[in-house]
């Protein structure tokens, strides 16, 4: 080996590279920490990073502790786990080898699809043996993933995983900075030992709760528990449910920088006017500290309402950069206008840096009015032009289009000169035609010097077999285009593309990526565009 590479440092930071999520990646691992003296104890340090089966701790503490056997599922199945008891009781002494050789190194515990399980007795002989501390078995740990509830993937019953439920505080202790829970509200135990995990880390700085009895039975606790505690050193927060009456609680953590809502529900948003002005001074009213530390928001909700209702709890004057909205049922066009003007009012200029509108509802299958002419668009960039710093935006509604205009194309290499991803209207087919073509494209690519990912509908028919750098363009040199989704673009010559894309992106090396539409008859038009896209690179 050289002797560059023999340097400690240089050694951990190549095996901390290489992989350790399956088994055939283990393996791969110890291997490596037995090939060479130099590559053992880092290699282990990233063998023992992280812990995702309970089985790990029984071939590290004596095996004269442990009565090991095969339980099946349920009487007469042919589904088994492993049910970990004891021969004998746990001395301190048995610990001594694991918390000087084996616990320093685990850093991570993520537990859910489990074959096997400690029994009661097994349970509380490991509390006992580590003086009850919270965190006695991991010392060390930073993150804890605890996902005990019944799934497909797992042997073990609902009783078994209740049972071992409340064991957490075995793992998680005053070291563990990131807590992620996934459990049933409705299940007593499980609920029980939820209201006391925070009290085991006391400098938490990221937490998830994901309860799986749904909306109402999060809604019944979650407002009393926000408020248990001080958080104080919290600064990620990821809940399922949550509705209105939380907001003020949400909105007095003191050091929160990332929040993560992945079923919101409001209330009616203040309306504005014609001239996008508050119907009501609701502005005024909002506490100036409100999320004081706030910088990333996503929301998932049902209703375009719920987000804009959400968004006006925010002071104009806040620290966002992010923010993420992911509507989960049908769009409602009579809400965008309200959004949009929420956005522009409580979106800052000075911090404001990424926008995604997006939905998450995966059908083709899309519904629209005849006319479509009657039919208003979403007027994406009246709302957000003041938003100069803006390097990333994403819009994409099932049954409504932003419907780039060629003046638009204009406007965004004037208004946002920093975009490193724009993606409008690509991840659902539309029957509107493109109102842009190669040239706006060129535009875009020639006036946005940071834009390293792009996705547009446009039409691709009208390209010559050789296209110039036009004289609009703001700079000699293309943009760095990595990434391209052209959506149901129509495209007649995949000819002549390729030899645009060479032209003008040469750092696109995977060609466009159009809508993928498996289960179509070929008849379909986008179904011959998507083959001709995928054409360009062959």
């Amino acid at each position: 080996m050289n002797r560059c590479l023999q340097a400690p440092e240089i050694l951990q930071l190549i095996c901390n590279q290489l992989p350790n999520d399956q088994k055939e990646d283990r393996q791969r691992l110890l291997a490596l920490a037995l090939s060479c003296r130099a590559l053992l104890e880092p290699a282990l340090d990233r063998l023992w990073y992280k812990v995702r089966s309970l089985a790990f701790f029984i071939p590290t503490l004596p095996a004269s502790l442990w009565k090991v056997e095969s339980a099946a599922v349920t009487p007469g199945s042919r589904r088994k786990y492993t049910l970990v008891g004891l021969k004998r009781a746990i001395l301190k002494a048995d610990f001594a080898r694991y918390l000087s050789y084996y616990a320093p190194r685990i850093q991570e515990i993520e537990l859910g699809a489990l074959t096997s399980t400690f029994t009661v007795e097994a349970w509380q002989g490991l509390q006992a043996a580590t003086s009850w501390k919270p965190g006695g078995m991991t010392p060390y740990v930073r993150t804890i993933r605890w996902d005990l509830s019944p799934r497909k993937d797992t042997p073990l019953s609902e009783k078994q995983l209740n049972r071992a439920f409340p064991y957490l505080s075995l793992f998680a202790g005053p070291t563990t900075k990131s807590l992620h829970l996934t459990f049933n509200s409705a299940v007593a135990i499980q609920m029980t030992s939820v209201q006391g995990a925070p009290n085991l880390c006391q400098a938490l700085e990221e937490f998830s709760l994901t309860n799986v009895a749904g909306y109402w039975s999060t809604k019944a606790f979650i407002g009393d528990y926000l408020q248990s505690f001080s958080w104080q050193t919290l600064k990620v927060l990821k809940v399922t449910d949550v509705g209105h009456e939380l907001y003020p609680s949400l909105s007095r953590l003191p050091n929160l920088t990332t929040l993560e809502i992945s079923n919101i529900h409001g209330t009616t948003p203040h309306y504005y006017d014609s001239m996008g002005n508050p119907e009501t001074d609701y502005i005024s009213a909002i506490p100036r500290d409100a999320f004081p530390s706030l910088e990333v928001l996503k929301l998932k909700a049902q209703e375009l309402y719920y987000l804009s209702n959400f968004l006006q709890q925010i002071p104009p004057n806040n620290r966002l950069h992010t923010l993420k909205f992911t509507l989960t049922f049908m769009y409602d066009e009579e809400h965008i206008d309200t959004l949009l003007e929420a956005l522009k009012h409580h979106c800052n200029p000075e911090s404001f840096r990424k926008l995604v509108l997006k939905e998450s509802t995966p059908n083709l299958e899309v519904e629209e009015i005849e006319d479509l002419a009657t039919y208003p668009r979403i007027d994406i960039l009246s709302a957000l032009q003041n938003l100069t710093a803006l390097e990333v935006l994403s819009v994409s509604f099932s049954t409504e289009t932003v419907d780039l205009q060629p003046d638009d194309i204009t406007n965004i290499t004037k208004y946002w000169p920093n975009l490193v991803k724009l993606k409008i209207d690509v991840d659902y087919p539309n029957t509107r035609p493109p109102s842009i073509n190669h040239d706006e494209l060129l535009e875009l690519i020639y006036g946005c010097p940071n834009l390293k990912k792009l996705g547009l509908r446009f039409d691709a028919t009208q390209i010559s077999e050789e296209e110039e750098v036009p004289e609009c363009a703001l700079y000699d040199t293309p943009a760095p285009i990595e990434k391209l989704w052209v959506c149901d673009s129509p495209i007649i010559r995949p000819s002549n593309w390729a030899r645009f894309f060479e032209a003008h992106c040469p750092k696109l090396r995977m060609g466009a990526t159009p809508l993928a539409v498996n289960g179509l008859p070929n008849y379909v038009p986008m179904v011959m565009y998507e083959r001709r896209w995928n054409s360009v690179t062959d």
